[in-house]
């Protein structure tokens, strides 16, 4: 029970800091004033490509808040004691595939600023940074919590069968 409740706690402080950072995806990046602003320029010095990757970038991010509302959902369902409860499976299925989807975004991201590299500005960078490794990270983690909605979905059916037969 104590490692649901910390499970819990760390996902709602986890989704608090997400929307922090949403807001200053929103607010902040396309002034400059952190990591996020494309190409390092003013907003007013942004062209159609830096809106587009801003756009896709806050898509992205909206999934990713969605996918670990989801997950809150489901801490939130753990903490009743009822792992078998379907609603906990339809939860981690729902948080792993918008996960999935805010990754799939991500890289088509970092696919179109590598394409925009090497065409328009004849450069070829090849950069494996922390931010694709994150991507990767959220990927296993979605495709995880597939399986393990998948696994729980198993287990029920199993419970209900050898309930049945004593």
């Amino acid at each position: 029970m104590k490692k649901a409740i910390v499970f819990k706690t760390l996902i709602d402080i986890l989704f608090i800091g997400l929307c922090f950072g949403f807001l200053s995806l929103i607010f902040v990046a396309p002034f400059g004033l952190n990591m996020f602003a494309i190409e390092n320029k003013e907003i007013y010095d942004w062209s159609v490509f830096s809106w587009t990757i801003h756009l896709l970038s806050l898509v992205s991010y909206v999934l990713l808040l969605i996918g670990i509302k989801q997950l809150k959902k489901a801490a939130k369902h753990m903490l009743k004691k009822n792992l078998f409860a379907i609603k906990i499976s339809d939860f981690l299925r729902k948080s792993g595939k918008y996960l999935i989807f805010s990754s799939v975004i991500s890289y088509l991201t970092f696919l179109i600023v590598f394409i925009k590299n090497l065409t328009i500005e004849n450069k070829l960078n090849i950069i494996f940074d922390n931010n694709l490794l994150l991507q990767m990270i959220i990927t296993a983690v979605g495709l995880f919590f597939l399986i393990q909605s998948d696994v729980l979905r198993t287990a029920k059916q199993l419970k209900e069968e050898n309930d049945l037969t004593i």
